[in-house]
């Protein structure tokens, strides 16, 4: 069993939504050339009229695809949810609160890069970048991901040292 107050999963919250939204933006844009592809085929006279079936099939998952944007909000807020529940039920030795405030402060930091990258370096990519303009949540939230991160960090901080053992920690050793 993990005993040691989750910790790490901070690192997860500053790691995943950059994961999560190149995935989805490659995917958008890739669905949306291939669309686009087999839309504009021309047939030869005799032949099935690829456009019309690909308008009448692909076109519709494209509208399904353009959920993918809401889908990535909900995974990044499911993983904060999910950390701050870990932290409300955990039940840790006093010292790894010591260790816990650590790695909240460097996966901040780490934060701080990782947001970087995708403001300076995703964003300006000619196509994928558009496609991740569309995401305004997910923009919204990987501008402010050191906050985010450190505000997180902080109420875990908080949640957990509430469930400390008041006992001197002599039961919850490792």
């Amino acid at each position: 069993m993990n005993k040691r107050g989750g910790a790490e999963a901070i690192f997860l919250i500053a790691a995943v939504p950059i994961v999560i939204l190149a995935f989805f933006a490659t995917w958008i844009f890739v669905h949306g050339m291939v669309t686009d592809t087999l839309v504009n085929i021309e047939t030869a006279e005799g032949q099935p009229n690829i456009s019309d079936i690909a308008q009448d099939t692909i076109v519709h998952v494209d509208d399904g695809i353009q959920f993918l944007r809401i889908i990535a909000f909900v995974i990044f807020f499911g993983l904060i949810l999910s950390f701050l529940i870990i932290s409300t039920f955990l039940k840790s030795h006093p010292y790894l609160y010591i260790v816990y405030v650590l790695v909240s402060l460097f996966g901040t930091i780490v934060s701080v890069y990782i947001s970087n990258a995708y403001t300076e370096s995703l964003l300006s990519i000619p196509n994928i970048g558009d496609v991740l303009q569309t995401f305004t949540v997910m923009n919204f939230v990987m501008q402010n991901l050191p906050f985010i991160v450190g505000s997180v960090g902080l109420i875990g901080a908080i949640l957990l040292f509430i469930n400390l053992p008041r006992d001197g920690g002599l039961t919850e050793i490792l």
